[in-house]
Order: C-alpha cells, then structure tokens, then sequence
C-alpha cells in the first residue's frame, strides 16, 4: 500500500467502490434471466384504417374550403374596393361611402357560382362628405 501513511479523508476508499463482486461472490450469485423480448404492436385493425383514412380525407376537404372561403373573401373586398373608389370619384349629389358584394339569396351555392353585384350600404351628400374630408 503506497498510501498507507498517510490518513484517510472521507472513510471510504478505492477499494470499496468496486463495480464487480470478486470471482468467489460472482460464483455463488443466479445467473441473470434473459431479456425478455418486446412485444411489437399489434397491426392496426381494417377499421381502425378506414377511420384514420376517413378522418384524413375531412381534414384535407376542411382546409381546401377554408382556403376557397379566404379566396372568395379577398375577392369580395377588393371588388368592394373598387367600387367605392369608383364611386367617390364621381361628382353626384349622393356618394357611396360604405357597401358589400351580394349573390343571390346568400346561400352556399349562391356564394361559390353566382355574379355578385354591389349594393351600397352609407349613402352620403356631396356636401356632407366635403364637410367630412375638411375634418380630416
């Protein structure tokens, strides 16, 4: 022992950390089972692929209406644009200051296939909006 003079510090040693017991104590231990195998997962069942098939395709038709609803409605806005900036450029003695686009009754297939029109929303007098610009 080369380190037998001097004192030791926290009362435990090198020798007492050993990972392995020694050879007489490792003869008596059992011997370790085996690793059992993992169990793989199931495959997942005829009905339980039409489901996440069926849930799949309703996901991919909800974005695409999303999507064609986001189209139609920039559409709308910015024909509702140029009709206001249409309208105020004319000197009449109404002028349209607000409005929407309209197809037929409102329903969905209205919405998707049929023309729109305007319909202004705030008539106002040239002279009221002479008076609201001089506001501003």
């Amino acid at each position: 022992m080369p380190n037998a003079s001097k004192p030791s510090r926290g009362g435990l040693s090198r020798g007492s950390l050993r990972s392995s017991p020694p050879q007489a104590a490792r003869a008596a231990l059992p011997p370790e089972p085996a690793p059992k195998p993992v169990a793989l997962p199931a495959s997942a069942s005829a009905l339980s692929e039409m489901f996440t098939t069926t849930l799949q395709v309703l996901g991919t038709l909800c974005i695409l209406s999303l999507a064609l609803a986001a189209a139609f409605a920039m559409r709308d806005s910015m024909a509702v644009g140029s009709h206001l900036s249409q309208a105020k450029a004319q000197r009449t003695d109404l002028i349209c200051q607000d409005g929407r686009m309209v197809r037929g009754d409102g329903g969905l297939l209205d919405w998707m296939f049929e023309d729109a029109y305007f319909l202004c929303t705030d008539w106002r007098t040239l002279q009221a909006a002479d008076q609201a610009q001089l506001r501003r």
